[in-house]
Parts: structure tokens; sequence; C-alpha cells
């Protein structure tokens, strides 16, 4: 059984760079939408989110 998250949110802290990217990505791929809270705001991976048809945000803060 493939587990999928479509219409689900996730957010990942720390999604911007290395594991925290790659785990956003991931979850992105699966179908969901993704919150990324971090401290530097990376347009990386949120425009491979984006451009691959999913939906993403950046927040802001220090976690």
């Amino acid at each position: 059984m493939e587990t999928t998250f479509k219409n689900e949110v996730a957010l990942v802290s720390g999604g911007t760079f290395g594991i925290g990217g790659v785990t956003a990505l991931a979850f992105a791929n699966k179908g969901a939408s993704i919150i990324i809270a971090g401290w530097v705001e990376n347009e990386e991976t949120l425009n491979l989110i984006k451009d691959s048809g999913g939906e993403a945000f950046f927040v802001k803060c220090d976690v």
C-alpha cells in the first residue's frame, strides 16, 4: 500500500536546506502542502516544490 499525503499539510522546521529540504520535497512528492519554517529563506526548495505542481509557503522563525 502506497502512503500519500494528499489534502494534508506538513510543517517542516529547518526545511530550507539539507535534510529538512529533502524532507519537505519528499512530503510534497507524496501530495502534501508544505510549510517550511526556518531562519533563512531559501527560494530553491520552495521553487522545486511549486515547479512540480505542489503548494509551499515559508515562515521565518527561530525554532
